[in-house]
């Protein structure tokens, strides 16, 4: 009997240990079955806070968006990203509110019972209340900011006062309690300017609440317009170009806060930056949204960035090396503080047309350009400043054309020196600055702005000749602009300061190929670009 017994115990033994191995078998197999895959898609764990669905936007036929859907989660930052004229301002427009688009839907909100459905083309019914149904007013209701390329503070107002003005529905509004109950207004307005303060703190500019919003520098303007949308409720913010024009502290900063906003508080970001910056939002962005002919992919961070990095960081010294050519030389000259000027000359024989020697710039009782500066430019040369944002390359500029005067050194044009001539001399004697940045008059078009330039080249503009300069997209205005300083006759010695800001790749190209073509017509150029790669 006991051997039985033994028997009988072994037999269920290994039956139940079939049933376990089985078992785990299964176990395995299912989790391999549900353990994600390396995507595109976007965390799992993140609630959709944003959706829009089958967009379509055109203008005059020309379908611009036409079926563009995307999704954004809470505290994801997103890059978008696109070809000039790819349609990504239009896109940010109609979801913030500023455009209506020709079809789709757009949804906002997490939790359920307060979603909001945005339906196109609007129902006749809601027509008559199209004002509340769809405005930039009931979006940033909904949580939605923007900031745009060209930050608008109120120049007269203080920081803090920029700040409460965004905060909705203040008592103080409204005329008639004003007369009633002026002791509460007072009380409010005392509790909103505490709130100000403390927001100000959080974003780094504690003791700058009273400075006017015209006295604050471009980084510290940008993180008072941001604060102000974050004051306001946004949960959403949509950033243009927010590093663009910021030295590396600036940058810095605005990086450190962007983290701040994304960890802090969850706030989703939906970024459009320049290709010369978008490797420093590497570790900030969750993905990239890629907007073209109208549709848009999410693509990994890394895929983009690489491609990025692929296509321009040898694309300046591959394009002045082809310049010079065979018979020509290409010099680089180090400069202190990391920059590097790259000289291009096609014909060594060249006379020489710009001398900067041994130049030290200040701003006011601020030292910019501390080593003395000195190089040497020829005719037909085309010379690449490559500094880090902060450098001083804007100010060097206004140092050569006369509207700071150097505080050491000599500048010569064409054998004469220039140093201490007034703005209108050196224009005269041939040399000419496009600024970085918007330099056109907006209120007219862009023939009228080519009037104004005496520029008659029939290249220039001639897609959008009757538009008005203030609706060109960013990638358009620079275009415009740098044709501009390229095809005036009489300035043979022409400064571009960072030229190809807002440009992509393809406008780039063409864009240097054009100042090629008119340095083989004798012209001699300086421009500047921010060093992004070491």
């Amino acid at each position: 009997m006991a051997v039985k017994k033994k028997t009988v115990k072994k037999k269920v033994q290994k039956a139940v240990a079939k049933k376990m191995v089985k078992a785990a078998k299964k176990t395995v197999r299912t989790a391999v079955k549900t353990v994600p895959t390396q995507t595109n898609q976007a965390p799992v764990n993140r609630r959709i806070i944003l959706r829009a669905s089958h967009i379509r936007k055109a203008f005059e036929g020309n379908e611009v968006l036409k079926d563009v859907s995307l999704e954004l989660h809470e505290g994801e930052v997103m890059l978008l990203q696109g070809d000039n004229g790819s349609g990504k301002t239009t896109l940010i427009n109609i979801l913030t509110g500023n455009l209506m688009p020709s079809r789709g839907r757009i949804t906002l909100g997490t939790d359920p019972n307060k979603i909001r459905h945005f339906r196109f083309p609007i129902p006749f019914w809601r027509r008559t209340l199209s004002f509340t149904y769809f405005s930039p007013e009931r979006f940033a209701k909904e949580g939605l900011a923007r900031m745009w390329q060209d930050v608008r503070l109120f120049s007269s107002q203080s920081l803090k006062d920029n700040i409460v003005v965004a905060k909705a529905h203040q008592r103080g509004e409204n005329p008639l309690r004003a007369l009633i109950t002026p002791w509460q207004i007072d009380k409010d307005e005392a509790t909103l300017t505490q709130m100000a303060k403390e927001t100000l703190k959080k974003f780094g500019l504690e003791g700058r609440e009273n400075s006017s919003g015209s006295r604050v520098s471009l980084g510290q303007s940008k993180r008072v317009a941001i604060a102000r949308a974050i004051y306001s409720g946004a949960k959403i913010l949509f950033l243009d170009e927010p590093l663009a024009g910021l030295d590396n502290e600036g940058i810095k900063q605005m990086l450190d806060f962007l983290h701040y906003l994304v960890k802090e508080r969850n706030t989703s970001i939906v970024i459009v930056e320049h290709a010369f910056n978008i490797p420093k939002i590497l570790d900030l962005v969750d993905g990239v949204l890629t907007l073209k002919d109208g549709v848009i992919t999410r693509n990994t961070k890394e895929e983009v960035f690489k491609e990025e990095v692929k296509q321009h960081k040898d694309a300046m010294m591959e394009w002045l090396t082809a310049f010079a050519g065979q018979n020509g030389r290409t010099d680089v000259l180090a400069l202190p503080n990391g920059a590097r000027l790259t000289i291009a000359r096609k014909d060594p024989s060249a006379p020489s047309v710009f001398t900067v020697n041994n130049l030290t710039v200040s701003r006011g009782h601020r030292p910019v350009i501390i080593e003395p500066l000195s190089f040497d430019i020829h005719k037909g040369d085309i010379a690449m400043l490559e500094a880090p944002n902060g450098w001083g390359k804007s100010t060097l500029m206004d140092a050569i054309t006369g509207v700071i005067s150097p505080k050491t050194g000599s500048i010569m044009l064409h054998g004469e020196h220039i140093t201490n001539w007034p703005i209108w001399e050196r224009v005269k004697k041939g040399l000419l600055l496009s600024r970085s940045g918007d330099v056109l008059f907006k209120s007219i078009n862009v023939e009228e702005n080519k009037k104004l330039a005496h520029v008659k080249h029939e290249e220039l503009g001639a897609k959008f000749l009757k538009r008005q300069a203030g609706s060109l997209s960013g990638g358009e205005n620079r275009r415009v602009s740098l044709g501009l300083a390229l095809y005036q006759t009489k300035k043979d010695m022409v400064l571009l300061d960072e030229p190809f800001q807002a440009m992509d790749t393809a406008q780039e190209e063409l864009a240097r190929g054009k100042i090629s073509l008119e340095a083989h017509n004798g012209k001699t150029f300086l421009i500047t670009i921010p060093k992004i790669y070491e």
